[in-house]
């Protein structure tokens, strides 16, 4: 059972990875330890003396800011719980700081500064879409803004003041994850296209005349965190790699720009810090793991288990014949696959590597569904019974597509002329002809079983790059499906964006999963007004994905096991 695994993986461990080279490569030798096991650590810093770390315990809504001391794994200070999202944790060059921000789903981020044993946080600055990164004699730091038409690199003293812009990029191009070189001579920073996922890189900035220059010829599907190696010699970053949803930790050495994967695995990393003398790293390790699961309407007690565990959040679709089509990732291969909703007659659909979020439309049998094949994500459509193909939008994006129900319309979202992510309006029959539904920040669309309307997360801001984000989306809005002004609901930010939302089968209601003490339950919001109430009561697991079947008898879940810990990475070498 997950409930089980989810034990062991709790577990704090040892592991070794060895890496062919020679003695003076970093960590080409490395010992992994777990620090952490509450399974809801989102962000970690380790001080420059390696004797503490500070990490944000808990779910987004409710997290705390701690700090431990390492010799003797003992939590020295524990910050209430705040209905805000912390991250972006940083120590001053001297380890006598604390830097952290605070987003509440109003874009950019306040910086904050807290001194490490005592006193109360400072609120330092406002307007920041990046981490921070400190110059070599700490007096500055650096980080990226991103507003209406430009992603901006820019250098501020520690008190917020004095702002210099080094570099832009014109949206939808941007920079993020700068780091400060240590001789102070230059930043590197990720770049991107968000209009285009995928190809991202790095570049550097020099401080003396604001040149530019590719780092590596190498480019990621994408880039997390950057840090640099305390001689100059490289910088570690966690990057993904097409046709993989993991994030690896990797090294890219200065200035050849020559990539190398540290870690390997199906463990991935969010986050990543360094001790002054780069022996010694943090990071926040991930794991999930999740199955299929059916069980009748809301009686959580008689769920069983139909698929096999994957390492993937495993979006699947109802389908006509009592059958589910569903994502799995056995390894490192994303693909559709279809089995009978008893788990018997399981068989892959495609075998390109890299297609998920599958919608099965009754109608005429298809699967509408995201693929990466031809290198950035578009919609794809393809018969119930697998077979040839065919694109249906251009390769600007495009994610979590569902058709209406007479068939003749796909719903989907997608990035809007490089203000950020809404939802996108097209003939089934001529796709190239779609329009936005709305103007504001839309995501996870769910059209209603009448046809009428549209629910999806959304957030009344001005659609900009800024707000283009999940967090960032506090209410769900239903809209009509001819376009129009929304109705709209406020969420916590217990409520998980990523596991969408679903009608009820009346198009009566709305249904959502919210998040509480690591444990997923599913909610429902009537559309006639009042309180939000509680359908399950799970009591352990969480619940990435759920769908209720056309005559709402049942219920299909991906849930499994989905951990954060910090772990600490020690040179061997």
């Amino acid at each position: 059972m997950l409930s089980a695994l989810a034990a062991i993986l709790a577990i704090g461990a040892v592991a070794y990875f060895g890496m062919a080279g020679r003695a003076s490569v970093p960590f080409s030798k490395i010992s992994v330890t777990g620090i952490t096991n509450s399974g809801s650590c989102r962000q970690e810093a380790i001080s420059p003396d390696g004797k503490y770390l500070a990490y944000v315990n808990g779910d987004p809504g409710q997290q705390r800011l701690c700090l431990r001391r390492l010799a003797d794994d003992s939590d020295v200070r524990r910050g209430p719980a705040q209905p805000v999202l912390l991250r972006g944790l940083t120590f001053s060059r001297d380890g006598q700081f604390l830097y952290y921000q605070t987003n509440e789903r109003n874009g950019s981020a306040t910086l904050n500064r807290l001194a490490l044993f005592s006193g109360q946080p400072a609120k330092v600055k406002q307007g920041l879409d990046s981490p921070i990164s400190f110059s070599p004699d700490g007096e500055q730091f650096c980080f990226v803004r991103e507003g209406p038409a430009d992603s901006e690199l820019i250098v501020a003293d520690t008190d917020g003041g004095n702002e210099r812009r080094i570099a832009a990029r014109k949206l939808p191009g941007y920079l993020d994850y700068p780091a400060w070189s240590p001789d102070g001579k230059r930043i590197v920073c990720t770049s991107g296209n968000s209009a285009r996922p995928g190809g991202v890189g790095l570049v550097e900035v020099s401080l003396h005349d604001r040149a530019e220059r590719t780092v590596s010829g190498r480019t990621w599907w994408h880039i997390r965190v950057l840090k640099w190696m305390h001689d100059g010699s490289g910088v570690l970053m966690t990057a993904r790699e097409p046709l993989s949803g993991i994030y690896q930790i990797w090294h890219v050495s200065y200035p050849a720009g020559q990539p190398r994967r540290i870690t390997s695995g199906l463990d991935s990393y969010s986050s990543l810090s360094l001790t002054s003398d780069s022996r010694l790293l943090s990071a926040v390790q991930e794991r999930l793991i999740s199955s299929l699961w059916i069980g009748p309407g809301t009686d959580a007690s008689a769920v069983r288990q139909i698929a096999p565990a994957s390492v993937t959040r495993m979006s699947f679709a109802w389908a006509p014949d009592d059958q589910i089509v569903y994502e799995r990732e056995p390894g490192q291969s994303l693909n559709l696959w279809a089995m009978n909703t008893d788990g018997s007659n399981s068989r892959q659909l495609t075998f390109d590597g890299q297609s998920s979020h599958p919608f099965v439309s009754w109608n005429d049998r298809s699967i509408t569904y995201v693929s990466e094949r031809s290198g950035e994500p578009a919609i794809w459509k393809m018969d119930l019974k697998g077979g040839k193909a065919r694109r249906l939008t251009p390769c600007e994006g495009g994610i979590y597509p569902e058709a209406s129900p007479d068939g003749k319309w796909l719903i989907y979202s997608a990035w809007a002329s490089g203000k950020g992510t809404t939802l996108w309006k097209a003939p089934a029959a001529d796709p190239s002809k779609a329009a936005r539904l709305t103007d504001k920040l839309a995501l996870q669309p769910s059209i209603s079983p009448d046809g009428t309307h549209v629910a999806c997360f959304y957030s009344e801001q001005e659609l900009t790059p800024a707000v283009a984000n999940a967090r960032n989306a506090n209410s769900i809005a239903v809209l009509p499906f001819e376009g129009g002004t929304p109705l709209s609901f406020e969420i916590p930010h217990t409520v998980s964006v990523l596991s969408g939302i679903r009608w009820t089968p009346d198009s009566g209601a709305l249904t959502y999963v919210k998040n509480l003490d690591g444990i997923s339950n599913i909610w429902s919001q009537p559309l006639g007004g009042g309180s939000p109430h509680q359908l399950t009561n799970f009591k352990g697991d969480r619940i990435f994905r759920f769908a209720w079947s056309r005559d709402g008898r049942q219920l299909a879940l991906s849930r499994g096991v989905q951990r954060f810990d910090v772990v600490l990475i020690r040179d061997l070498e």
